[in-house]
C-alpha cells in the first residue's frame, strides 16, 4: 500500500484554536482527500491561571505530608515496638495534627526578607520599625518574635496597619463594598417599580437581608435614600414592601455609580504574586499605589513588590500563632509536658479527663519497649519529615537499599531488552530489577490490610535526607543552625548500626533534625539541547565514519580543549568517542567559505539539481568542477556518491538535511517522559548535559559574545561574581538592561527601529540613544579589559555595527547581570563546542555555524497548559483517523502545519489578540510612505495600495519573501502586470523622476552598479545579503532597482541568488512547541498498540502577516475572504485549511504533504 499522508493544520489562539486534518494517499489529487475539521474552545471554565493554586497546593500537600507521617508512626509503633497502634487513632492524631512550623519554608523567602530594600523600609510605620530595630536580618529577627514574644508579631500587624497606604486601601475597599450594595439597591428597586419581587442567589456575597450597620448609615448620611425610611434591622424585608411609586423615588436620589474594580494591592495579605527578581536601580516607589481601575495590572516596583512579601510573612505568622501553631521547637516543648501531663495519676483518674488519652497512656505503661520519652522523640523527629522521603517510603518502587549488582541487571536487561518487550510491551527495567530482586522490593499494602515496616529502607531514605539534601551554609542560615546540623552529621557517623534509624532517633535531640530553610533553588535545571551526532546511530548506518574522520584534518587545539573539560570529581565530561563525534559534526558545519573540503557547498549543489525547473547540465558541470576543486582526499571524492547507503556522500545528504530540519524547525525527537527522549534511529540527539552555574560558566559564554579567547577573558576577568567587575564601568549595566527590554519589547522589529532612528538627521529616539550609548561603553570596556578584539565588528556601516551592539549588550545582560533562562543554557562541552566555533577570521567571518538546538521550550506555565489541553484533544481526534491504516501496516507521515500568529501571551491571558485590519493596514501605509507613485502607470499611491512581487512568484527563481522583491502600487498596475517581469524600460517617468531623478535608463544602471559593484567581482559585497533594513538608503534604492536589469545582466543575477541564499524560516516558540505536544501526545497512544515505527512527523509554519506573500492574509485576500473584526468560531477553521493549501502547494507531489498537482502552480492558482 502507498504511503499515507495525514496532516493536521492548526490556527491557534488563545481561546479558539480551528484545527483541519486530512488524510490521503501519496499522489492524491485535491478533489479525493479526505478531510474534516473542528473548532476548539479553551473556555473560562478552564482556569488556566488558577489563582490559588499555589494555595491550595500547600494545602494538599501538608494533608499528605500529616497523613504518611501518622502512618508511619503507627507501623513503627506496631512492628518495633509490639504497640496496638489501630486501636488508638484518635490520640496520636491528636499528636501529630499540631506539627508547628520551621517558618519560611515555601510560600516567602528568607533570603529576600534578609536584604529588605532601603527604600520600602523607611515607607514602614515607626510602630514597625521601632519593634525590628533596623534594616538587616528581617528573616532572623520574625524567627526569634515568633518563637520568644509571639505577641509582637501581632503589634508588627498592627502597626502595618496604620500606614497610610494600608488605610488608603481599607477605605477603598469599603468603598468597593459600598458601590457593589449602591447596585444591588437599583436593581432591586427596578424589580419593585415593575411590582417584582426582589430576588437573593444562595451565592450573592452581597445580600440586602445581611447589610451592615455601615451602609445603612452611610445611606442617610450621604441623603442617597432622600425621605424613605430604612433601618439596619434586615434590608431586603424593607426593600420588599416598597410601592413602585417609592421605589422610583428611591432610584433617583441613589448616587449614579458603576461596581468598581480594585487594583491587586500589596495591602491585600491573600495576594501572594511576588515579583522579587528585579533590580533595584531604575524604580520608583510609591506606596499609595492602590488605585481603583477597571484592569488587575501586577505590582512591579521593585519596592512595592519586597513590602508585599514583608507584609505578607507578617500575616501568615500571625496566622499560625492564632490557630494555635507554634514553631517547631516550642511545639516539641509543648509535646513533651502535655505527654508528662497526661502520665500523671491525677490525670488518668480524673474521670473528666478524655478516654481515649487515658487508655493511650496506660497502654504505653503496659508495652515494655515503649515509654513516654520514646514515644516524645518518636513523634517530633517523624513530624520533622518532609512530603518529598515519606512519599519515597511507601513508594513501592523504591528499593530497600542500592544493590552493587544492579548495575549488572541492568547490563543484562539491556541485553534481552528485545525479547522482554516482544513478550510484553510495557516490560520495563524497574520490572527487571523487582524481578531479579525480589527480596529487595515489597509493596507496604499488604493482604490483611496492614503496611510492612522496613527499617533498612527508612534508614537510607532519612540519612539520605538530612545528609545529602539538606542545605546548610553560614551565609543562608544562623550560626546555631550551623553548629547544630554539624552535631547531627557527627552523631550519625557514630552510629554504629546504619540500617537502624529508629534507635538513632531515641538517642537524639529532635531539635536537631528540625530541616533547614529551604534553599528554593531550581529542582529541575534544563539539561542543554544541542542537537550532536548520535554515535549509535553511526555506527550502524555508516560503520566506515571514523575512517572518513582519519582522513580529514583536525582541530588539535579542539579536541585538547574538550578533553580538558572536567566535573567535580575531575572526571572528563566527554568521551573519546563523542570527542570524535563533535570533531565530525565541526568539519561538517564549517562555513562555506572556510571549508576547503567543500562540503556544504557539494550537497547544496547536488540539492539544486534534485529539483524539477533545474538547468541540469550547467549544475552538473558545477558539481564535478567542485568536486575537483575540493581538497578531500581522493578515497572520499570516489565514495563521493549521495544516494548509495552507507556511503560518505549519502552521510552528507542525511546530516545536511536533518540540519536544515533541525533549524526549520521540523526535526521531531520524541518525549516519552519529562527529560527522557527516544533517539533510536535519529541521525541527531540531544546533548542533555546539565549546564553549570552561572559562576562557573559565565567567562566562557562571555568570550563567545565578545568574540574573544575565553583563557585570555579569565586572565583579565577572574572572579566568580563578574557583576562587581562590569558594574565599575559607568552605565554598563543600565545599558545591558535598557537593550534586553528593548529585545523583549519590540521583539523582531528592533532592528528596524533602530535603523529607522539612527537614519534621521540628526538621530534622535530612545533606541537610537541607546545604540549611541552602547558604541560609547565599547570603547570604555576596551579600556577596563585591555583587549582590543572586545566586540570587533568587520561590517563597514558604522549604524549596523551600532545595531548590533545593542543586541550584544542584551546578551550580556542575560549572562552577566541575571540568572540565564530558555534556549540560551548550553553546557560547558557545548560552550566551548560554539566558542570555537565562532572565533573569526581576519574578515569577520566565523569559522562554524552554532551547533543546532531542538528549541521548543516554554516558559509560560499558562501557554503551556493551553498547548497541552488542545493537543490531547488533537491527539485523540487524529488516532481515531489513522489506526486503520496502521493495523495494516502501512506506514503514516504526519505533517503538522501551524499559522503563525504573533501572539503575546500576557500573564493574565487577557491581552491576548491579534492584529485588526485596520492597524495591518496602518502599517502598510507607513512602510512605504517613502513612496508617492505606483511604479507602471505613474498614479498616486493611496491607502488601498497592494504588494506586488518584483520577480513573480511563478517565475524559476521561487518565492522570493523579502522586502527588497516587494514593492507598493496601484491594483490597476497589479493586475495589468501579471506574472511578467518588469524592466527599467517599463517604469513610468513619473516614478523614475520622483526615485532617480533626472537620470536616463542607463544613467540609473550606472548608479545601480556604483553602489552595489562589480557582479564579476569575487567577493560581491552583497553575497552575506542577510536584510534589508540593514542596507543604507542609497544601497536600498539600487538593490531593489537591480531587479528590474535586463534578465541577462549578471549583477542581477547575483542579487536574485543573493535573496535566494537568504531565505530562511522562522518558527515561532509557541506553534512550535504545541506540534512537540501533539507529535508526543499521538506517539505514546501509537506505542501502546505497538506501532510507533509507523509514524513520523514534521513541520512547517505560516504566518497571518500581511507583508509576507506566503501567508494566511494574503490567500484570503486572493478571494475577496476579509476577516471581520468579530470574527465567528468557523473563521479559525478557514485560516487552518488555508495553511494547509499554502503548504500543499509548497511540498507537493514528491515533498512531505505528496498532493498530486499537474504542473507547477502560482499561489493564487490553487482550487
Amino acid at each position: 500500500m502507498s504511503k499515507i499522508i495525514s496532516p493536521i493544520a492548526i490556527d491557534m489562539g488563545a481561546k479558539n484554536t480551528g484545527v483541519y486534518y486530512a488524510k490521503y494517499e501519496r499522489g492524491t489529487t485535491f478533489k479525493n482527500i479526505e478531510k474534516h475539521g473542528q473548532v476548539l474552545v479553551y473556555g473560562n471554565d478552564n482556569t488556566s491561571l488558577l489563582k490559588k493554586r499555589t494555595s491550595n497546593r500547600h494545602v494538599r500537600r501538608g494533608y499528605q505530608r500529616k497523613k504518611l507521617a501518622k502512618r508511619l508512626l503507627m507501623i513503627i509503633l506496631k512492628e518495633y515496638f509490639g504497640f496496638p497502634a489501630e486501636k488508638h487513632t484518635q490520640a496520636i492524631g491528636f499528636l501529630m495534627n499540631r506539627r508547628g512550623f520551621s517558618f519560611l519554608e515555601e510560600e516567602y523567602s528568607k533570603d529576600y526578607l534578609n536584604n529588605f530594600p532601603k527604600d520600602a523600609w523607611q515607607a514602614l510605620s515607626k510602630e514597625v520599625q521601632d519593634i525590628l530595630g533596623e534594616q538587616k536580618k528581617i528573616a532572623d529577627k520574625l524567627m526569634k518574635l515568633a518563637t520568644d514574644e509571639p505577641e509582637k508579631i501581632i503589634k508588627l500587624l498592627e502597626g502595618i496597619q496604620n500606614i497610610e497606604g494600608y488605610i488608603k486601601y481599607q477605605n477603598l475597599k469599603k468603598d468597593a463594598v459600598y458601590y457593589k450594595y449602591i447596585e444591588k439597591i437599583s436593581s432591586s428597586c427596578d424589580a419593585r417599580i415593575e411590582n417584582k419581587e426582589i430576588e437573593e442567589g444562595a451565592n450573592d456575597r452581597n445580600k440586602l437581608s445581611k447589610a451592615s450597620k455601615w451602609i445603612v448609615e452611610r445611606l442617610v448620611t450621604e441623603n442617597s435614600i432622600g425621605s424613605i425610611s430604612i433601618n439596619d434591622k434586615n434590608l431586603l424585608e424593607q426593600m420588599q414592601v416598597l410601592t413602585p411609586e417609592q421605589a422610583e423615588t428611591l432610584k433617583k436620589y441613589l448616587p449614579n455609580v458603576r461596581e468598581k474594580q480594585i487594583k491587586k494591592s500589596i495591602w491585600d495579605f491573600k495576594h501572594t504574586d511576588f515579583d522579587l527578581d528585579k533590580k533595584e536601580s531604575d524604580l520608583s516607589f510609591n506606596v499609595n499605589d492602590c488605585d481603583i481601575d477597571k484592569k488587575e495590572k501586577k505590582i512591579q516596583s521593585y519596592n512595592n513588590a519586597h513590602l508585599h512579601h514583608f507584609c505578607y510573612a507578617i500575616y501568615k505568622i500571625n496566622n499560625e500563632l492564632i490557630s494555635g501553631g507554634r514553631h517547631r521547637s516550642k511545639f516539641f516543648e509543648e509535646i513533651k509536658a502535655d505527654l508528662e501531663t497526661f502520665s500523671q495519676t491525677d490525670f488518668l483518674q480524673d474521670r473528666h479527663s478524655p478516654k481515649y488519652l487515658v487508655n493511650f497512656i496506660q497502654q504505653i505503661h503496659n508495652t515494655d519497649a515503649l515509654d513516654i520519652d520514646k514515644l516524645y522523640k518518636l513523634v517530633c523527629h517523624i513530624s520533622n519529615f518532609e512530603l518529598k522521603p515519606l512519599h519515597k517510603y511507601f513508594d513501592n518502587n523504591t528499593p530497600i537499599e542500592h544493590k552493587k549488582l544492579n548495575k549488572e541487571a541492568l547490563e543484562e536487561y539491556k541485553n534481552k531488552k528485545e525479547v522482554l518487550k516482544k513478550e510484553n510491551k510495557k516490560y520495563t527495567e524497574l520490572d527487571y530489577l523487582k524481578a531479579k530482586y525480589p527480596e529487595n522490593y515489597h509493596s507496604h499494602k499488604q493482604l490483611d490490610g496492614g503496611d510492612k515496616f522496613s527499617n533498612t529502607k527508612l534508614s537510607r531514605l532519612a540519612s539520605q535526607w538530612f545528609m545529602s539534601h539538606w542545605m546548610v551554609t553560614k551565609e543562608k542560615d544562623k550560626q546555631a543552625k550551623v553548629e547544630s546540623y554539624k552535631q547531627l552529621k557527627t552523631r550519625w557517623g557514630k552510629h554504629t548500626d546504619k540500617n537502624n534509624i529508629v534507635d538513632f532517633w531515641l538517642a537524639t535531640d529532635p531539635k536537631l533534625t528540625i530541616p533547614p530553610y529551604q534553599a528554593m533553588l531550581n529542582r529541575q535545571p534544563p539539561k542543554c539541547q544541542s542537537l550532536l551526532l548520535n554515535g549509535k546511530y553511526l555506527n550502524e548506518h555508516y560503520p566506515q565514519w571514523k575512517g572518513w574522520l582519519n582522513l580529514l584534518s583536525l582541530n588539535t587545539d579542539y579536541k585538547e580543549k574538550l578533553k580538558f573539560l572536567k566535573g567535580k570529581s575531575k572526571i572528563p565530561l566527554v568521551e573519546e568517542e563523542k570527542i570524535q563525534l563533535r570533531q565530525l559534526q565541526f568539519i561538517l558545519d564549517i562555513a562555506k567559505k572556510q571549508d576547503k573540503y567543500k562540503l556544504n557547498e557539494l550537497w547544496s549543489i547536488y540539492h539544486k539539481l534534485q529539483k524539477i525547473d533545474t538547468d541540469q547540465t550547467k549544475w552538473q558541470e558545477k558539481l564535478e568542477k567542485t568536486i575537483n576543486t575540493s581538497a578531500l582526499p581522493t578515497e572520499l571524492k570516489q565514495s563521493l556518491n549521495f544516494t548509495q547507503d552507507k556511503g560518505f556522500g549519502h552521510f552528507l545528504n542525511k546530516y545536511y538535511q536533518t540540519r536544515r530540519k533541525a533549524r526549520d524547525g521540523r526535526y521531531f525527537l520524541i518525549q516519552e517522559k519529562k527529560e527522557k527522549w527516544l533517539t533510536d534511529n535519529k541521525l541527531l540527539t540531544l546533548c542533555t548535559h546539565k549546564p553549570r552555574q552561572k559562576k562557573h560558566q559565565w567567562q566562557l559564554d562571555l568570550a563567545a559574545v565578545l568574540g574573544v579567547n575565553a583563557d585570555d577573558l579569565k586572565n583579565k576577568i577572574d572572579g566568580d561574581n563578574p557583576e562587581d567587575y562590569f558594574k565599575s564601568i559607568n552605565g554598563f549595566a543600565s545599558n545591558c538592561e535598557k537593550s534586553a527590554k528593548a529585545q523583549k519589547d519590540h521583539r523582531g522589529e528592533l532592528k528596524l527601529k533602530i535603523y529607522h532612528e539612527l537614519i534621521n538627521k540628526p538621530p534622535n529616539g530612545a533606541l537610537a540613544k541607546l545604540a549611541k550609548k552602547c558604541d560609547e561603553l565599547k570603547q570604555a570596556l576596551i579600556k577596563g579589559i585591555g583587549i582590543d578584539e572586545i566586540l570587533l565588528d568587520k561590517q563597514q556601516n558604522e549604524n549596523n555595527q551600532k545595531i548590533a551592539l545593542v543586541f550584544k549588550f542584551a546578551q550580556i545582560h542575560n549572562i552577566v547581570f541575571k540568572d540565564r533562562s530558555g534556549f540560551s543554557k548550553t553546557c560547558p562541552v557545548c560552550s566551548t563546542d560554539n566558542a570555537f566555533r565562532m572565533q573569526e577570521d581576519d574578515k569577520g567571518a566565523a569559522t562554524a555555524s552554532r551547533l543546532p538546538a531542538l528549541s521548543i521550550r516554554l516558559i509560560d506555565g499558562v501557554v503551556m497548559r493551553i498547548c497541552d489541553a488542545i493537543a490531547r484533544q488533537v491527539a485523540v481526534t487524529k488516532w481515531n483517523d489513522i489506526k486503520e491504516y496502521l493495523e495494516e501496516g502501512s506506514k503514516v507521515s504526519i505533517p503538522l502545519v501551524l499559522e503563525q500568529n504573533h501572539f503575546e501571551f500576557e500573564p493574565n491571558l487577557q491581552g491576548i489578540k491579534g492584529k485588526k485590519s485596520d492597524e495591518i493596514k496602518d502599517d502598510r501605509s507607513d512602510k512605504y510612505k517613502g513612496q508617492k507613485r505606483s511604479l507602471y502607470d505613474g498614479t498616486i499611491l493611496e491607502k488601498n495600495g497592494e504588494i506586488d512581487h518584483i520577480i513573480p512568484r511563478s517565475s524559476r527563481y521561487g518565492m522570493l519573501n523579502d522586502e527588497a522583491n516587494l514593492i507598493y502600487i496601484s491594483k490597476t498596475d497589479n493586475q495589468k502586470k501579471g506574472n511578467d517581469f518588469k524592466f527599467l524600460r517599463d517604469l513610468h517617468k513619473d516614478y523614475k523622476q520622483d526615485i532617480f531623478g533626472n537620470k536616463s535608463d542607463d544613467e540609473i544602471k550606472a548608479f545601480i552598479y556604483q553602489h552595489l559593484g562589480d557582479a564579476s567581482s569575487k567577493d560581491f559585497a552583497f553575497g552575506k545579503y542577510l536584510s534589508f533594513i540593514n542596507l543604507t538608503t542609497e544601497q536600498k534604492k539600487a538593490f531593489r532597482h537591480a531587479l528590474f536589469l535586463q534578465q541577462d545582466d549578471p549583477l542581477r543575477e547575483k542579487v536574485i541568488q543573493s535573496l535566494q541564499n537568504r531565505n530562511r524560516a522562522i518558527v515561532n516558540g509557541t506553534q512550535r512547541y504545541l506540534a512537540q505536544c501533539i507529535a508526543d501526545k499521538i506517539h505514546r497512544i501509537v506505542r501502546k498498540e505497538g506501532k510507533e515505527n509507523l509514524i513520523e512527523f514534521d513541520y512547517f509554519e505560516y504566518s497571518a502577516r500581511w507583508n509576507d506573500p506566503k501567508s494566511t492574509y494574503n490567500l484570503r485576500k486572493e478571494y475577496g475572504i476579509d476577516k471581520l473584526k468579530e470574527q465567528p468560531l468557523y473563521s479559525h477553521l478557514v485560516d487552518a485549511q488555508l495553511a494547509f493549501l499554502i503548504a500543499s502547494e509548497d511540498h507537493q507531489n514528491e515533498g512531505s504533504m505528496g498532493i498530486k498537482f499537474d504542473k507547477i502552480k502560482r499561489f493564487g492558482e490553487m482550487k
